[in-house]
């Protein structure tokens, strides 16, 4: 950034040749914001009473909502399926988060190919997030490291991003005292699952207006 700028105030460029590069000062100045506002809120959740913030949340209501949003972004298909009435205690907020990232991986990742999102139990009344791509997969070795601060697999050096935004859903996933695992289906791919525990009752679900 310093040094577009620096481009722009030394130098007589033609007009489209300005245009240009003030377009790239923005580009970049949005990315260092986006970067900056990120580790904030990485450090900031660590912060957070969980107990004074949750609230019981319907979740597969949720999931839907951000699932039929992001679908109505673009041509890409998002297949919803989940099992109604099944509430995790949590920050409504912060899981709309886990949820827009995992997708957003998804589509970003596997250009062309459906998005299957489902909600569901898993065992007890524990609740589970499965969201599965059929994008270039994972391998065995990267399925850790991919969830570290500035951490990219392999299959993501051609594509944008700043290897945030999985850190960001694992420590959601943690402050919710969940967790989180990804795998390669039998049929390619990567599939992540996002298991939350059991609620323990208390007020109504938090609805999304």
């Amino acid at each position: 950034v310093r040094g577009l700028a620096q481009l722009l105030a030394a130098f007589d460029l033609g007009e489209e040749r300005r245009r240009s590069v003030a377009g790239m000062v923005a580009r970049e100045s949005t990315r260092l914001a986006e970067m900056v506002e990120t580790l904030l809120d990485l450090e900031r959740i660590k912060l957070r009473d969980f107990r004074r913030a949750a609230s019981l949340v319907d979740f597969p209501e949720l999931v839907h909502e951000r699932a039929e949003f992001l679908a109505s972004g673009g041509e890409r298909e998002i297949r919803y399926s989940g099992e109604p009435g099944l509430v995790v205690r949590g920050d409504a907020a912060l899981l709309v988060r886990v949820v827009d990232n995992l997708v957003g991986n998804a589509l970003k990742f596997a250009p062309g190919e459906p998005v299957d999102v489902a909600v569901g139990p898993a065992g007890g009344e524990s609740v589970c997030l499965t969201v599965r791509d059929r994008g270039p997969g994972i391998p065995p070795g990267e399925r850790e490291e991919i969830f570290r601060r500035f951490a990219r697999g392999g299959s993501a050096a051609t594509v944008p991003g700043l290897g945030l935004g999985l850190a960001l859903v694992a420590e959601i996933v943690k402050w919710h005292g969940a967790r989180i695992d990804v795998e390669a289906p039998g049929s390619g791919g990567s599939l992540f699952r996002v298991t939350f525990p059991a609620s323990d009752g208390g007020t109504e679900p938090r609805r999304r207006a």
